[in-house]
């Protein structure tokens, strides 16, 4: 993954240009509409479904993206941002911890458009991604 670096530490992170959003402890702040749909997914819920029904070790999603069929893989242990950044699209970075940060400190993953891919593309990957996500959900349910 990616470091975010910033280069202003006055600049809004709202102002960088192809930012879309951004997770830090497991919330999503979306900038970009684009995003909108993730928030109807409680990934928590679903990797704590995977983790409890022992799929997690091998489980996969197939979602058909703008740039053709993806597998995306959860694994043991995974969270939101581990799916994201498998969705080519989309770009996940991690900032720079501090070097004083606290022991309560959190990593902040400011999400960005990857080049070549219009928002058009990226607004349609998150829709598919979200609902592979939510059906799956469902079906682990059942």
């Amino acid at each position: 993954m990616k470091t975010f670096e910033i280069n202003d530490p006055d600049k809004p992170i709202e102002e960088y240009p192809g930012i879309l959003g951004c997770f830090c402890d497991g919330y999503l702040s979306v900038i970009h509409e684009a995003l909108q749909p993730l928030e109807a997914c409680n990934f928590r819920e679903y990797i704590k479904l995977l983790e409890e029904i022992s799929e997690v070790d091998n489980h996969r999603l197939i979602a058909n993206l703008s740039s053709g069929a993806k597998e995306i893989i959860i694994e043991y242990g995974s969270c939101e941002i581990d799916l994201l950044s498998q969705i080519p699209s989309i770009s996940v970075c991690q900032d720079p911890e501090p070097e004083n940060s606290s022991p309560g400190y959190s990593p902040w993953y400011p999400i960005f458009m990857s080049d070549d891919f219009s928002i058009k593309q990226i607004s349609s990957d998150i829709l598919v991604i979200s609902e592979a996500i939510k059906a799956d959900y469902n079906r682990l349910l059942t």
